[in-house]
């Protein structure tokens, strides 16, 4: 069985380009934007929305079935 961090890899990362991600770079990549969001956020448009791509990849991981029986997960739906 594969680890839950090999498992998080393959949704967030199917081809394998950055395999150096992890959950925690994720979750600290959106608090850092939403910091910079409250504070005003300074770069353009492009930037933004590029940002915004880390918050589709943790829905992703939220909601992928493959994820579901890692206790890592938060809201697992393991028994």
């Amino acid at each position: 069985m594969k680890t839950f961090i090999d498992r998080f890899r393959d949704v967030t990362d199917p081809k394998g380009a950055r395999r150096d991600s992890s959950p925690a770079a994720y979750i600290d990549a959106w608090r850092s934007f939403v910091l910079e969001c409250k504070d005003g956020y300074q770069w353009s448009i492009y930037e933004y929305e590029n940002e915004l791509e880390v918050r589709d990849v943790i829905d992703q991981v939220l909601s992928a079935p493959e994820l579901t029986e890692y206790y890592e997960l938060p809201f697992s739906r393991r028994p």
